[in-house]
């Protein structure tokens, strides 16, 4: 009798039934759901506003076609989610910080 457990055929079987299993998502109700696609536009158009938001205001000009681009991806993450209306904090915080980095060295090279 031939032993089933070390043949190819069997072999293989497991090879491929643990590649599906690692590959496999655990938690699969945002993705194969419909009413979890609004968590994951509202994250994408938020990461993406918030992107190009940094790339805007990063240089010493602002560029103003990047921003309203990404005040349009705020919006619509605004409108996939409630929490994706924070991302205009954020771009507030963000420029607060921008502005706070770009003032410290004129202040210590006026106190040096």
């Amino acid at each position: 009798r031939k032993e089933r457990g070390v043949g190819g055929r069997v072999k293989m079987l497991h090879i491929l039934t643990s590649a599906v299993f690692s590959c496999h998502p655990i938690h699969t109700e945002p993705i194969s759901c419909i009413v979890g696609r609004s968590d994951i536009l509202c994250a994408t158009f938020f990461l993406l506003a918030l992107i190009l938001h940094q790339g805007a205001v990063e240089k010493d000009r602002t560029k103003w076609g990047t921003m309203s681009v990404s005040t349009l991806l705020g919006i619509l993450a605004a409108l996939c989610k409630e929490l994706g209306a924070t991302v205009f904090g954020v771009f507030v915080a963000h420029e607060i910080i921008i502005a706070l980095s770009r003032s410290q060295p004129e202040e210590e090279e006026e106190a040096g």
